[in-house]
């Protein structure tokens, strides 16, 4: 199946990969394209709705552009999840 990225979907990609430049390379020895931005930073940095947000990021998923890990705190509350740029 095709899946041809939408503005939206290169902007998150983009300032996924910008998030791992600017703020975790360089407190991370090493980094794999590991970054940790909420839907809400995305969304504002972006200017984007939250929803558009959570679906890029979905259909970013699905097409293995991204990989993602739903993070807990230790009360059980969810907290920003975790994205691999692939």
């Amino acid at each position: 199946m095709d899946f041809n990225l939408s503005r939206e979907h290169q902007l998150i990609r983009k300032m996924m990969a910008e998030f791992t430049e600017k703020e975790v390379k360089p407190i991370a020895a090493e980094t794999d394209g590991t970054c940790w931005p909420s839907v809400r930073r995305i969304a504002e940095d972006l200017k984007l709705s939250r929803r558009t947000v959570q679906r890029a990021l979905a259909d970013l998923e699905r097409h293995g552009f991204l990989e993602r890990t739903h993070r807990r705190r230790p009360n059980g509350s969810l907290t920003s999840s975790l994205y691999r740029i692939k």
